[in-house]
């Protein structure tokens, strides 16, 4: 994948040894935290509503370890206000999770326009949270490895997540925010079960290996360079249309292979084919309960209470999809 820019190109050839260097450091094994029911009620005063309920959408939907992690964190955690002013913020923070001190701080903007949504911002955080992991020489929080790399996808994969379980219901496909579609075009090549393992045991490396698969592992981690430094080099649209093509190209590489390989039948290819590149490539997201209506000779895609707009047709040699 190129980089644009020659200042992007000079800047990733400079940091490219070191960010090898620290995902070789980062296969770390985690120290696990075995969480059990206290007698004590947890209170975080008038957050109690929001914190409960992120208790029990939790534990119906991310596994035993996962719920465990969450909670031994959770026991722990602090929850902090400070009041700032929106014309003193060169960036606009609705909060931020410190996995050093394990605590949450709420921006609290006096001279705001509009009324903050905190239970948004609050889940939001509570999964950064959740998310974070201790190592033997630190902690490690969703697919981040701070000033390194994996920055944006894992602001993007947590929204994902926030919108998916918390806040949207089934219409948190519905989303023109670039690191959110970056996100699920990854979970799209990886699958829901392992992006989520990987987000919850925060292991980027998994990622990388995952993705290597269909393409050099030095284009991966390309690919994830610019993934964070594309709002930063500037020419935001174009940088991130190409993103947006290559992990559609990921897409099509892995479908390719497992039709190659008999592990899906060609129904099941094109099916694939339109949700995961073909729609992907215009912006659009489709959920996992997307369905596919046959109409015959051809077939449109319904999720809940949206349809797409486009008829697809039914192919009958996947030679006419290697020419896409």
């Amino acid at each position: 994948m190129q980089i644009q820019s020659i200042l992007g190109f000079l800047y990733f050839k400079t940091i490219e040894k070191e960010i090898n260097k620290i995902l070789d450091q980062n296969q770390h094994i985690l120290v696990g935290h075995n969480y059990e029911e206290e007698k004590t009620p947890i209170d975080f005063g008038k957050y109690n509503k929001y914190i409960e309920s992120f208790i029990e959408t939790f534990k119906n939907n991310f596994s035993e370890e996962q719920f465990d992690n969450m909670m031994y964190l959770l026991r722990n955690l602090k929850i902090k206000e400070q009041d700032v002013l929106i014309n003193n913020q060169l960036i606009i923070s609705l909060g931020h999770y410190d996995s050093y001190t394990n605590e949450i701080i709420l921006n609290n903007y006096k001279d705001a326009k509009e009324k903050i949504n905190i239970k948004e911002v609050i889940y939001h955080e509570l999964l950064h949270m959740a998310s974070t992991r201790t190592i033997s020489n630190g902690a490690l929080t969703g697919f981040a490895i701070p000033d390194v790399l994996g920055s944006n996808l894992n602001e993007g994969y947590t929204e994902y997540l926030t919108r998916k379980y918390y806040t949207r219901g089934y219409k948190y496909v519905d989303s023109n925010e670039n690191d959110v579609i970056i996100a699920k075009g990854i979970e799209n090549i990886i699958g829901q079960e392992k992006m989520q393992k990987y987000y919850f045991n925060a292991d980027l490396a998994s990622i990388i290996n995952e993705l290597s698969e269909y393409s050099p592992r030095k284009e991966v981690i390309k690919l994830l360079f610019l993934i964070d430094t594309a709002p930063i080099m500037g020419r935001k649209g174009k940088e991130f249309d190409n993103i947006i093509k290559e992990i559609a190209r990921l897409n099509k590489v892995k479908l390719d292979k497992e039709l190659e390989e008999g592990l899906i039948d060609i129904k099941t290819y094109e099916e694939e084919f339109v949700i995961k590149v073909k729609e992907y490539r215009n912006y659009q997201m489709w959920s996992e309960d997307t369905e596919i209506i046959d109409n015959g000779d051809s077939f449109i895609l319904q999720d809940h209470d949206y349809q797409s707009s486009e008829i697809n047709r039914w192919l009958s040699k996947e030679k006419q999809y290697q020419k896409k």
